[in-house]
């Protein structure tokens, strides 16, 4: 099992795409997106998003998006921050798509961390970023029938 998973990460790593990192985003480190670990929540009209982050270890973070309304429960996509050699990732799991698909670390700067695949159908660009130690704003962006689009999304530290 465990050979298995190596095997897929290693072959994921080699079809990932072609991004360019900018100097901002080169031989950055995992610690420095530390200040994601936790859960996050963002009310909407009827449910409750939340995000969580855990610390795995100086390599790897995993989190999940779920969605409450009401009793029920369930799970939007499975993420993680991952970094190999220089470069982090995220790498997002949702139901739809059949493997994961990874986003490089492209640039920071102050609008936050940058994240691009434009091999990607919707999203090609993730941003994260700490607008203070409670709030964190996410954002996806990408063309969908030819249009430039994004959504926003606007959350609060659970204590």
């Amino acid at each position: 099992m465990i050979k298995r998973l190596v095997m897929a990460t290693v072959v994921a790593l080699c079809a990932l795409p072609q991004a360019v990192i900018s100097d901002s985003a080169k031989d950055r480190s995992l610690n420095d997106l530390a200040w994601l670990a936790g859960s996050w929540e963002r009310m909407q009209k009827n449910s409750v998003m939340r995000e969580r982050w855990k610390i795995v270890d100086d390599t790897l973070m995993a989190g999940d998006a779920i969605k409450i309304s009401g009793a029920d429960t369930t799970t939007l996509e499975r993420m993680k921050m991952l970094q190999r050699d220089s470069i982090v990732y995220f790498v997002a799991e949702v139901p739809h798509n059949d493997s994961a698909i990874y986003f490089p670390l492209t640039y920071v700067d102050s609008l936050g961390y940058h994240f691009e695949n434009p091999q990607h159908d919707f999203p090609t660009h993730i941003v994260y970023r700490q607008i203070s130690p409670d709030s964190l704003h996410a954002r996806i962006e990408g063309s969908s029938s030819g249009k430039v689009s994004g959504v926003d999304f606007r959350f609060r530290k659970l204590r």
